[in-house]
């Protein structure tokens, strides 16, 4: 499964996401669309996709 599908299965699963997941929810679709429109390179993507990965993580294990 890739980040793009993880995103929308969190998406679909719970219309009301905790904060943690939502944020992460919206940096992978939006840098997603960035990705298809071109304005972003593939690593770009991976490296946005990486931090809000981070970012979540943090926020989990913080209890968030």
């Amino acid at each position: 499964m890739d980040l793009n599908e993880l995103a929308e299965e969190l998406q679909t699963a719970d219309p009301d996401l905790p904060p943690a997941e939502a944020a992460f929810v919206k940096t992978v679709k939006a840098a997603h669309a960035q990705l298809t429109a071109g304005e972003i390179d593939r690593q770009e993507y991976q490296t946005r996709v990486r931090a809000a990965s981070d970012q979540y993580r943090s926020a989990v294990d913080d209890g968030s």
